[in-house]
């Protein structure tokens, strides 16, 4: 159940420094672009009336501090490349309905080692080459250790048929991004994730999480299923902030994801690995799946999440644990709370798990203020399970429900 996965996405995409980066060149006064269906790419792209027809004069430009504007209703095939030259660009939709950027077997937008990006009012669909090898909006820093890029804001934005819908992340310590906003997001039928950060691989010893403040609110990741072929690694995964340090996802919902993942190590609706300070709030996870034996939770604190939180949250009738703290051979899994949640016919697939679980390597969590039931749960699960390995668990005043005969709370 290690959820590992992502670290690969690291070494795929290459090696350049938090400080925060200074900020690229901006044009004065700050200009805007347009691109329409049907303008021309010898105009100057300035106006809808001198609109460029394809997204090939930006790349010839830089567009610190500057507006593009692609035509709603209309569909243009990418990608659109953004890199640090950019820094501070906003691209959207102008005129009725929002444009659309095809991937066709690459990212719709990519931005490379770029600040203070925002996207908003755009749909992004990949074709069976992006589905199978990209990321539909990606942003990714290799910069030295220590030098996170700031500002990213993702708004409006429907994406689908990438190997990840939204993908953020860097390669080194301290190097990802800073100041992440990702709302109103629906990340749906993509392959292995519908929004992921990552970072490099966590050193217990010296941690150092790639991102900050990272935010994802009223946001949706629904039937991304995961891959089918591979047997190693955990996909299928809803919303996922890997190497996080302080963040939150909030009134957001992971419905119907995992069914083709086959590892042993399964997927989740919305959870966290690798992170200090994250906050899983007033969220939805309902029917999420697994096509092995593991997982398909609802939510999860995994491996060295520290002083995190699942609050408030609704979840029901997923393959596994409706809340799951668990790490394996890590040691940093520890001051976590599972509190003010619910739980209705969760473990539906497995009854190894409860509506709420407690495995591993895990210490200092706190189980508070809880609603369980599996009176109704297929696999007539406990509503509460604690494995052993687990330690200082406090267990508070729960309300839980089990299957006639079957222990409420299950430990071992």
């Amino acid at each position: 159940m290690r959820h590992l996965a992502y670290l690969i996405l690291v070494g795929a995409l290459g090696a350049v420094g938090a400080g925060l980066v200074p900020a690229a060149a901006v044009a004065d006064p700050p200009r805007t672009f347009y691109v329409s269906a049907t303008g021309d790419d010898s105009h100057d792209g300035t106006s809808p009336t001198t609109a460029w027809r394809t997204l090939q004069p930006l790349d010839s430009r830089d567009l610190a501090g500057d507006t593009v504007l692609l035509e709603g209703g209309s569909a243009f095939t990418g990608p659109l490349d953004l890199d640090s030259q950019d820094s501070g660009v906003t691209v959207g939709s102008f005129g009725s309905g929002r444009a659309r950027i095809r991937g066709q077997g690459t990212a719709a937008v990519m931005g490379y080692d770029v600040a203070a990006v925002t996207v908003r009012d755009l749909d992004l669909v990949g074709d069976a080459a992006a589905f199978t090898h990209d990321g539909g909006l990606n942003f990714y820093s290799d910069r030295p250790a220590g030098q996170r890029l700031s500002g990213i804001t993702i708004s409006d934005v429907a994406v689908r048929h990438f190997k990840d819908g939204v993908e953020i992340g860097g390669a080194n310590p301290g190097s990802g991004f800073a100041h992440v906003s990702i709302a109103d997001v629906k990340a749906i039928g993509n392959r292995d994730t519908g929004i992921i950060t990552y970072g490099p691989a966590f050193d217990p010893g010296s941690p150092s999480y790639a991102n900050h403040d990272v935010a994802v609110v009223r946001s949706t990741a629904s039937r991304n299923l995961g891959n089918p072929t591979d047997k190693v690694h955990n996909s299928g995964n809803g919303i996922v902030l890997g190497s996080v340090d302080g963040g939150s996802v909030t009134r957001s919902t992971a419905r119907a994801n995992g069914l083709h993942c086959v590892a042993p190590e399964g997927p989740a609706g919305i959870w966290t690995y690798d992170s200090h300070d994250v906050r899983i709030t007033y969220n939805t996870s309902t029917g999420n799946r697994t096509g092995g034996t593991a997982d398909g939770d609802g939510f999860d604190l995994d491996q060295n999440v520290s002083d995190s939180y699942l609050e408030h949250n609704t979840s029901s009738d997923n393959d596994g644990a409706g809340y799951l703290v668990f790490a394996g051979q890590n040691t940093a899994t520890e001051g976590n709370f599972v509190r003010w949640n619910s739980s209705e016919r969760d473990a539906a697939n497995n009854n190894w798990y409860g509506g709420i679980t407690l495995a591993g390597n895990v210490h200092s969590v706190s189980v508070a203020g809880n609603t369980v039931d599996t009176t109704q749960s297929p696999s007539h699960a406990p509503a509460l399970a604690v494995k052993s390995g687990v330690t200082g668990a406090k267990i508070g005043k729960n309300t839980l429900r089990s299957a006639t005969g079957h222990a409420a709370v299950a430990r071992g």
